[in-house]
């Protein structure tokens, strides 16, 4: 079986949970599986993606989505949740037959619809100390050309309880809205946008509410185009999500609960553009679920380091039960969860008016296309 190499490259992006963990597993040679889910002790939909890695060479997409599978979690006292396919190897919990419980088992049984079967070895949620506070520190920074850097770092501080377990990991995911105006696209530079309701080019986006109701000559602009407000804009607010940049994991040797940097957040004029919503997450891992990420933060720092090379296997707690052989990465694990949030505002950094401004052309554009992560749906805990 050729050798593979699991690199860790985008961390914690956000669907209907919190967050979810996304690897690149790039193989030579034949396809692999990569089941992905977690359960934990909070009231809220579980979801579980399941994807077929990309030969190697295939640089435009590493992963494929597996449809049409069939996804149960299942508890040791015999209860089970099936889930839904709410997108493309996304597979979601619509219901709260299974919430997890402390002391409990579970475990993820994926079947596909080539007959291939496969299920994680179990994982039991363990107790894990309260998350006594999170807060911030603001920060500035001198880089070599004498330009200052501001920065909030986000510290989580776990309870010391000595019959809680120490293994724990933190994940960061912040929040911010962006109010842009795609009415001020320079149309001369923003490519045709052909509107299907009026067969003509709109140039600028159609989520706009704007349609071009005139010419469609913009250079030179014998019959240039002439805007009518038809619907209202479905682009101009969005919200943006942004995350760890790594895996941070409790020290066994040293823990006593300590403050743990979380996240240090560069602040600039789109992150403040109105206030940052910030939420930390503090899991309690099981022993296996904890090696896991750990193995995972160690072949990540070999890949860094040149005297430390990268290779080997990280293959997680999956197992193939039936079907045609095929090599099965990822990890189901069991989780206990806390949550803790706050917003940090503009008038929380001193000196903002030291921070550059925006450019006005900056914030004519599209704002589903501004920075990835992008949704126009106001999130629930959102207040202006």
């Amino acid at each position: 079986m050729a050798k593979s190499t699991a690199l860790i490259v985008g961390i914690f992006f956000a669907l209907s949970c919190i967050d979810k963990l996304e690897y690149d597993l790039i193989k030579n040679g034949s396809d692999g599986i990569v089941i992905d889910g977690s359960i934990s002790n909070v009231d809220r939909p579980y979801v579980v993606e399941i994807k077929r890695t990309i030969p190697l060479g295939d640089l435009q997409k590493l992963y494929r989505p597996i449809t049409g599978a069939e996804v149960a979690i299942f508890e040791d006292t015999g209860r089970s949740v099936r889930l839904t396919e709410t997108q493309p190897g996304v597979y979601t919990s619509t219901n709260s037959n299974v919430i997890g419980q402390v002391g409990r088992s579970y475990w993820v049984n994926v079947k596909l619809v080539t007959g291939q079967v496969f299920q994680s070895i179990p994982d039991t949620i363990v107790r894990s100390p309260a998350l006594d506070r999170i807060r911030k520190v603001y920060r500035e920074v001198v880089d070599s050309d004498g330009k200052k850097q501001f920065y909030f770092d986000v510290f989580a501080k776990p309870k010391f309880e000595r019959d809680a377990i120490k293994r724990l990991m933190w994940t960061f995911v912040g929040t911010h809205k962006v109010v842009t105006d795609p009415s001020c696209i320079n149309v001369t530079r923003s490519g045709c946008n052909f509107n299907p309701a009026v067969a003509k080019c709109n140039f600028i986006p159609i989520c706009s509410g704007l349609v071009n109701v005139g010419g469609t000559s913009i250079n030179p602009p014998i019959n240039p185009p002439r805007f009518e407000r038809q619907s209202p804009c479905t682009c101009c607010t969005c919200w943006y999500k942004t995350f760890n940049d790594e895996i941070i994991l409790s020290n066994l040797l040293t823990f006593s609960g300590e403050e743990v940097l979380v996240k240090s957040v560069p602040i600039d004029r789109y992150v403040f553009f109105s206030k940052l919503h910030v939420q930390v997450t503090q899991r309690g891992l099981s022993t296996q679920t904890f090696n896991f990420w750990r193995s995972i933060v160690s072949q990540k720092k070999g890949v860094k380091d040149l005297f430390q090379p990268a290779v080997g296997k990280v293959r997680g707690n999956l197992e193939q039960l039936s079907g045609n052989p095929v090599s099965v990465f990822g990890m189901f694990s069991a989780v206990s969860e806390q949550n803790a949030s706050f917003y940090i505002l503009q008038d929380d950094v001193p000196n903002f008016d030291l921070i550059p401004a925006l450019a006005v052309e900056a914030l004519c554009a599209n704002c589903l296309e501004l920075f990835p992560e992008s949704t126009n749906v106001r999130p629930s805990f959102w207040v202006d």
